[in-house]
């Protein structure tokens, strides 16, 4: 039989016509994969759609643009329907989930259309009671969700549906329904050694800032308390270097790209490997301009030559997760650094070599104070990053399972992180989504908030863990910290010098 599928991201990312490039956003790694391992299963993947928008037709009110998300919807159903899909391939974090709970809901109307749902909204072992929860009271037997990677799951469910199979236990990392009773599998861990390049063909690449996802590793060499990569991820595990070189090549030959994103948690796990990869790309004679995740503690311990070599790789810029510089909260989550001049040194480094440093940071740990907070953001401030990325602290899942253990704020477990909104509805966003469960809360008080949500750059107050600090505090060293021209992204380290 044969077998078709559509995949879909139900991120809202908005674009311009009348620019280039249309957006700064990047495509989906997570089911670019997912799309090539389906097709290398034998089934036919009759195209992806993003819940795109332009930013001409920006929606002025929540209504407008939950009847954009209705609408998006349907267009999803009627292309699957309209195709004779027997399979909806669709990844998520845990931010659309409202728009996710919709979609399955309107799936569980259809007959003959399995709905997959994945990606790190879902993958993650302990999210298997949210993963319950998506089947609703009544268990939904054309659900499936994936636990764990997705890769050896997806190809298990396509020859499920392509031999006409009855029974679903064999397949790992799935939860599925049969006769009203709901069922979950053990997952495996993909063959990520030899994996195949990601699939980007039936991408309108058009719609994205001209930057592709590629991965030498998956796993991550810390163990920060605050990161739930370990349960998505366990151990270290690294591709051969013929298989990635051979997807960066892939890359430029199929879709003429010439910047990368390495997705590595830490790129720099192994100084050996970041050795060999880039003497690979080197020899390769790749005409590109990549990024890469590393570690403060690990890349403090780099021979200088090591960083020159990713320069000479076209390597052009390190992203590090400083979170903050409060130094007794650094110590409490595991982060492996904990000096202010150890950030200084590292930043030091890599600008000998020429490369930006891009750095993240997190503002509402839970032992932290107004002072200390100021403090932290003064001293990032001093450092004269290339881009910041602030968040307001979210915690990983094991730790909102165990709220009171972990200082959590309980209104969290009820508040999902939506980036699908766009920025400038927040505010109302905020207080239609907290009015759902009887507690809306009063934002318009902080004069920061319209400034910062529209940056698309913080979670969403209110404050993930128990604070003295009240959120408009948080609010506004948000905002000073993204001050002084501060608002740039990463895409934009590439288009000055390299267009």
């Amino acid at each position: 039989m044969e077998v078709k599928f559509l995949a879909v991201d139900p991120h809202w990312r908005e674009f311009d016509e009348e620019v280039y490039p249309r957006s700064t956003h990047f495509p989906g790694a997570g089911l670019s994969y997912v799309i090539g391992s389906a097709k290398e299963a034998g089934a036919t993947c009759i195209g992806v759609e993003h819940f795109f928008t332009e930013k001409k037709q920006r929606a002025q009110s929540l209504k407008e643009f939950h009847s954009q998300q209705n609408a998006f919807i349907e267009r999803v159903i009627n292309k699957a329907v309209i195709n004779n899909c027997q399979l909806v391939l669709l990844t998520t974090t845990t931010g659309p989930y409202f728009l996710v709970l919709k979609i399955i809901e309107r799936f569980s109307e259809l007959k003959g259309i399995k709905l997959v749902i994945g990606g790190s909204g879902i993958t993650v072992p302990n999210l298997y009671k949210n993963s319950r929860n998506l089947f609703f009271k009544k268990p939904l037997e054309n659900l499936i969700t994936v636990q764990g990677e997705g890769e050896t799951p997806i190809k298990g469910i396509v020859t499920y549906v392509k031999d006409g199979k009855s029974d679903m236990s064999g397949i790992p990392g799935i939860t599925y329904a049969m006769n009203g009773e709901l069922y979950c599998t053990p997952s495996k861990k993909a063959d990520f050694c030899n994996l195949s390049p990601g699939d980007y063909r039936d991408f309108d690449l058009s719609n994205f800032f001209p930057i592709l996802f590629a991965s030498h590793s998956r796993g991550c060499s810390g163990n920060c308390t605050f990161c739930d990569e370990k349960d998505v991820f366990p151990g270290m595990r690294y591709r051969s270097i013929n298989a990635f070189i051979a997807e960066l090549t892939h890359f430029v030959e199929e879709y003429g790209t010439r910047f990368l994103k390495l997705t590595d948690s830490t790129f720099t796990s192994n100084e050996n490997e970041v050795i060999e990869v880039c003497n690979a790309i080197i020899t390769a004679n790749l005409d590109i301009r990549w990024l890469a995740y590393g570690r403060i503690i690990e890349v403090l311990n780099f021979q200088d030559s090591t960083l020159e070599l990713m320069r000479r790789a076209n390597c052009i810029g390190m992203h590090f997760g400083f979170e903050t510089f409060e130094k007794c909260v650094l110590e409490n989550v595991n982060k492996g650094y904990s000096e202010m001049e150890q950030a200084k040194t590292i930043v030091h480094k890599v600008r000998k070599q020429d490369m930006n440093v891009i750095g993240s940071f997190q503002i509402g740990f839970g032992s932290t104070n107004e002072s200390s907070i100021a403090q932290s953001v003064d001293y990032a401030a001093s450092l004269e990053l290339d881009v910041y990325n602030y968040h307001a602290a979210v915690p990983p899942i094991k730790q909102m399972e165990n709220p009171e253990k972990y200082n959590v704020s309980p209104i969290f477990r009820l508040w999902h992180n939506d980036p699908s909104i766009p920025g400038h509805l927040y505010e109302e966003y905020s207080n239609w989504h907290l009015g759902q469960f009887g507690t809306p809360i009063t934002m318009g008080r902080h004069t920061p908030m319209k400034q910062f949500f529209a940056m698309g750059k913080v979670t969403p107050l209110p404050s993930a863990y128990k604070l003295e600090v009240a959120d408009e505090v948080i609010a506004r060293e948000i905002q000073r910290a993204m001050g002084a021209g501060r608002e740039k992204n990463e895409a934009t380290l590439f288009l000055p010098k390299h267009k």
